[in-house]
């Protein structure tokens, strides 16, 4: 499909929204509202976050773009097929992170750019360094991906939490759900990843191998999920909605790994995953956000 807006796609808008939407669930999940006017904080953060998160999709097109070029899903994107000059891309992308951080410091709070920045930095080693390096790599590349949450309840709180605190539990969720997600997305393009230097796990070990890792961390993030429900969901409707999602999660995984593997087996469980946490973090939405706060807008 032909790319009409090039500098749009190299943000990778849909991820965009999933880190805003997680965002907004780390700030409201324990919200204090920020100072000033309440909403007004709230989209000077997520405007902060989203421009932060973009810069890091460009830095990663920018990266990827000798091997994007190799594989059929990436080789019609923007650096690829040169639509924007790398010197280009990367203005762009050290213009969308300093804008982000600049926001994020003198609108919400000290901590929350710093996270923002640790993810922007995590994904860059991650896509620089440890991609075509080991296999590892898409484990470390859940920790940026699980930020978000934390940049939200830091800008609402000003702190981080307890460990095992609300903010840190919605982290271990998202880190967990990230390895399965993008291993089920690895299976399905296998044959185009073998064309690459890129480490990724269906292709540096067998098939067994990655359907035994994916069953691993998705029952682990199932099990922070269920914990996450009873300790920090008030509402019954939402807990049973939570464990609902989990349980058809976990039924299609193991449904999964009792079919031979195949393109569409695998490219069915990936759309599961993302039917998941879009569903896990609305019905959140619908647990934290005050209706008080919603009358103020």
């Amino acid at each position: 499909m032909k790319k009409k807006f090039p500098y749009v796609d190299i943000t990778k808008p849909r991820i965009t929204f999933l880190v805003l939407l997680s965002t907004a669930v780390g700030f409201f999940a324990d919200t204090q509202g920020g100072p000033g006017e309440f909403w007004q904080y709230f989209l000077f953060l997520l405007l902060g976050t989203g421009l932060a998160s973009a810069s890091g999709s460009v830095f990663n097109n920018i990266l990827d773009r000798d091997m994007d070029a190799l594989m059929n899903r990436t080789k019609e994107r923007a650096m690829p097929t040169k639509k924007i000059k790398v010197k280009d891309a990367f203005f762009y992308a050290f213009f969308l992170l300093f804008s982000g951080l600049i926001i994020l410091w003198n609108y919400c709070n000290s901590i929350s750019a710093v996270l923002a920045f640790l993810a922007v930095f995590l994904y860059v080693v991650y896509t620089f360094f440890l991609k075509r390096k080991t296999s590892f790599c898409t484990v470390v590349g859940g920790a940026p991906g699980a930020l978000p949450p934390l940049v939200g309840y830091a800008a609402s709180r000003g702190d981080l939490g307890e460990p095992f605190g609300i903010a840190w539990m919605l982290f271990y969720v998202m880190f967990f759900w990230q390895p399965p997600h993008f291993w089920a997305l690895a299976l399905k393009h296998k044959d185009d990843y073998k064309k690459t230097d890129f480490k990724m796990l269906p292709v540096t070990d067998s098939v067994d191998v990655t359907k035994k890792q994916i069953l691993i961390y998705t029952i682990v993030m199932a099990v922070f999920v269920f914990v996450f429900a009873i300790e920090f969901v008030n509402q019954f409707f939402v807990q049973v909605l939570l464990v609902l999602a989990t349980l058809y999660y976990l039924r299609d995984t193991f449904m999964f790994l009792s079919k031979k593997e195949n393109k569409k087996s695998a490219n069915a469980l990936f759309k599961t995953s993302v039917f998941f946490m879009g569903l896990f973090m609305i019905f959140l939405l619908v647990e934290f956000v005050p209706l008080n706060q919603i009358s103020r807008f």
